[in-house]
């Protein structure tokens, strides 16, 4: 939040920093989180399916992104001609 970061509340004026962050501290010093250990609750196979099929959302996505790209570039190529 405090960071030089391009996109950070600081680097983007946000007046109320020192609020949001004392709010998020509050809101993490609330409650233990619960852990979950969801390998052991529906088995390591199961599991590893699980990771194996975000992993090829994951690419999907970075393939749609860079055709989406592509496409954009073609359409400003010609839209640069007329």
């Amino acid at each position: 939040m405090y960071s030089d970061a391009k996109l950070s509340p600081k680097s983007r004026g946000v007046d109320d920093i020192d609020e949001r962050a004392e709010r998020l501290e509050a809101y993490e010093n609330w409650e233990s989180p619960t852990v979950v250990d969801f390998e052991a609750i529906v088995g390591v196979e199961t599991w590893a399916q699980h990771w194996a099929n975000w992993e090829q959302v994951q690419e999907s996505m970075r393939n749609a992104q860079t055709l989406a790209n592509e496409i954009k570039k073609k359409v400003a190529d010609v839209q640069a001609e007329l």
